[in-house]
C-alpha cells in the first residue's frame, strides 16, 4: 500500500510517499519539505497562504518522482492550526458496575460534546484517542464485561477549522484525485512514538520545535497530560541574530548552526519552557526524560541550549531508523519518519 504523508508545520511543509506493508517497516519512497518565506514580522494570513502553496508544490514534486499515486493521505497539523487537549474522565459508581467498550464509549462521547462546546463552532474534532483505561486504579486494556466501582478514562482530543481542513482536503484531492484524507495532530503521533519506543519510560516530557511554535508535552504514568505552544521556535532565533548582527537570514541560520551567540532569545525560550513542565507538580519525575524532535538545521543549537538547563534527549533519525527506512534519497527527515511510523501502526 502507497500513502502520502503530508506534514504542515508553522514555518514549513513536508511530504511523504511511504510504502507499507504487513509486519515490515515503513519506507520512505518520496520525501521533500519546502521551508517557508521568514517573515520579519509573523503574518498568520500569510503563512497561511504559503503553506497552500507549499502543499500544491511538494506534491507536484512527488507526482513528478513517484509513479504510483497513494491510497490514502494522512496529514499531520502544527499547534498553530488547531487545538489540542488532554483530559481524564472518572466516573464513581454507586455500587460495583458492569463496564465494557460500551460505557467507555459513551462516556469519552458526552466529554467529547463538551470539549466541542467550549470552543469555536466554526472548529471540527479531528481526532480523539483513548490513552488509558483504569479500573479501581489499575491499568487495563481488558475492556469485556469487567466489574468496578470507579473508571479512569484518559483521552486526548483535537479540534481544528473547519474552513482550513476543507482548504487542504480540497487542495489534496484535486491533485491527487483522493478524497481519502485524515487529519491528525502531530503531537499524538510524537507520544505514541515515544511511548513505543521507550516502553520503560513512564513519567516525561517532549518537545517539538518548529519554525515559529515550541510545543510542549507532559507524560505521567505513560498518558499525556497537558500539551501546551508558545509562539517561540528557530526563526525567533534567526530573527534575533538578524536584528542583532543585521546579516540576512541564511547568514543567521548559519551563526546558529555554528554555536553562535543565541542568549538573548535563549533565556525567553528556556523560561518558557521551563514555566510548561513545572505548571505541574510532577514530584521530579518529568525531569528523568524530556524528548526534543527538531529539524537538522536547528538540531545541534537545541541540544547546546538545552543541556546546559535540562537533561534531555534528542529523537534522531539513529533512533527512528531502526522503526522507518528512507529510500528517497533525501536527508532523513524526522518529523516525516514519526509520522510515517504512526500511520503504519494505525493501518498495521
Amino acid at each position: 500500500m502507497n500513502v502520502a504523508i503530508i506534514d504542515i508545520g508553522s514555518g514549513s511543509v513536508g511530504l511523504a510517499g511511504v510504502l507499507l506493508e504487513k509486519d515490515k517497516v515503513p519506507i520512505l519512497k518520496f520525501s521533500k519539505r519546502i521551508e517557508l518565506t521568514l517573515q520579519e514580522k509573523l503574518d498568520p494570513e500569510r503563512l497561511l497562504q504559503e503553506s497552500f502553496t507549499a502543499i500544491e508544490r511538494v506534491i507536484a514534486d512527488m507526482q513528478k518522482g513517484m509513479a504510483l499515486a497513494p491510497s490514502s493521505v494522512f496529514c499531520f497539523l502544527s499547534p498553530h492550526l488547531i487545538v489540542s487537549q488532554a483530559r481524564n474522565i472518572i466516573l464513581n459508581f454507586d455500587k460495583s458496575s458492569t463496564v465494557n467498550s460500551l460505557v467507555i464509549n459513551d462516556a469519552v462521547n458526552r466529554e467529547l460534546k463538551r470539549f466541542s462546546a467550549g470552543n469555536n463552532s466554526g472548529e471540527v474534532v479531528i481526532e480523539h484517542k483513548i490513552m488509558g483505561v483504569k479500573l479501581n486504579g489499575y491499568e487495563t486494556t481488558n475492556l469485556k464485561d469487567r466489574i468496578a466501582n470507579r473508571l479512569e478514562i484518559s483521552i486526548f482530543f483535537t479540534l481544528a477549522p473547519a474552513d482550513i481542513l476543507n482548504k487542504i482536503k480540497k487542495q489534496i484531492s484535486s491533485s491527487f484525485h483522493n478524497e481519502q484524507v485524515e487529519f491528525h495532530s502531530f503531537s499524538i503521533a510524537h507520544f505514541a512514538i515515544l511511548r513505543d519506543i521507550f516502553r520503560a519510560e513512564q513519567n516525561f516530557a517532549f518537545i517539538d520545535i518548529g519554525s515559529e511554535i515550541t510545543d510542549v508535552s507532559l507524560v505521567r504514568e505513560g498518558v499525556i497530560e497537558k500539551t501546551t505552544s508558545f509562539p517561540l521556535g528557530k526563526n525567533t532565533f534567526i530573527r534575533s541574530i538578524m536584528n542583532k548582527m543585521q546579516v540576512s537570514a541564511p547568514v543567521a541560520l548559519s551563526i546558529i548552526k555554528k554555536g553562535g551567540d543565541l542568549v538573548s532569545v535563549s533565556e525567553e525560550w528556556i523560561t518558557a519552557i521551563r514555566g510548561a513542565i513545572d505548571s505541574n507538580n510532577f514530584e521530579g519525575k518529568v525531569r528523568e526524560k524530556i524528548f526534543i524532535l527538531t529539524d537538522k538545521d536547528f538540531s545541534g543549537a537545541t541540544s547546546a541550549i538545552l543541556n546546559q538547563q535540562l537533561e534531555i534527549k534528542e529523537l534522531t533519525s539513529t533512533d527512528l531508523n531502526k522503526f522507518c527506512q528512507n529510500y528517497s534519497g533525501a536527508v532523513d527527515d524526522p518529523f516525516l519518519m514519526v509520522a510515517s511510523i504512526f500511520v503504519n501502526k494505525l493501518l498495521n
